[in-house]
């Protein structure tokens, strides 16, 4: 976590991250009573001296205020913009005048093409089955076959999205691999989803334009689902 120095404050939970919510919250939910228990309660009523003051909890916060706030200041804020942004671009610009802003233009055909190709895609077969068929442990084995047109599959992302949950508020996407080109022209991505945990899920399955850096705005957007 940003600032923390393991002496400054404590942190909730661990580098473990679960794709589940209901998982990621039950270990969240231990991690903080286990923290409250064993170091933050005992940190502010034991070691206290004469005056009843927590020698432990003072140190802290002085140690707190001596390293938090320099992380939290605008000095810090302007420094990360002139390393993060101002001195990027300044550095590109000076790339693209060097190279008589021939990137630029590679970069503004690149996105004609895809996006000039994207319309051509098709998706012409999809293979799935109903999920509420479905138990924990089971496997959802898809396959998708596409016309690409003129566009190669490293233009494209294709996945499965699974949602889980009445409000599809957990969500799952899964790379669909390119495995070979069927007789019809048509390449076909195959992938799967193993399900975990009980609950009302659906799922669907979407080609999509890779984004390939921060400049590609033009290409988003360019979604079709089977």
């Amino acid at each position: 976590p940003e600032a923390a120095d393991g002496k400054n404050g404590w942190t909730i939970g661990g580098s473990q991250v679960y794709d589940n919510h209901e998982l990621q919250n039950q270990a969240d939910a231990t991690a903080l009573y286990h923290l409250l228990e064993e170091e933050v309660v005992p940190t502010y009523y034991d070691g206290r001296d004469k005056s009843d003051v927590p020698k432990g909890w003072v140190a802290m916060m002085a140690h707190c205020l001596a390293t938090v706030p320099a992380q939290f200041s605008t000095d810090r804020m302007v420094t990360d913009y002139l390393n993060d942004a101002y001195r990027p671009l300044a550095n590109n610009y000076y790339v693209q005048q060097a190279e008589k802003k021939a990137p630029a233009r590679d970069r503004a055909r690149e996105f004609q093409r895809i996006r000039q190709g994207f319309d051509k895609v098709k998706i012409t077969a999809a293979s799935t089955v109903e999920m509420q068929d479905f138990k924990v442990g089971q496997h959802l084995d898809v396959h998708l076959e596409i016309e690409l047109g003129e566009l190669r599959p490293g233009d494209l992302l294709v996945e499965l999205v699974v949602t889980r949950g009445d409000d599809n508020e957990e969500v799952i996407v899964v790379p669909l691999t390119c495995k070979e080109a069927v007789a019809s022209g048509a390449h076909t991505f195959h992938g799967g989803y193993r399900v975990e945990l009980a609950g009302h899920y659906s799922h669907g399955m979407r080609v999509r334009v890779a984004g390939h850096g921060r400049h590609d705005a033009k290409v988003r957007g360019l979604v079709l689902w089977a």
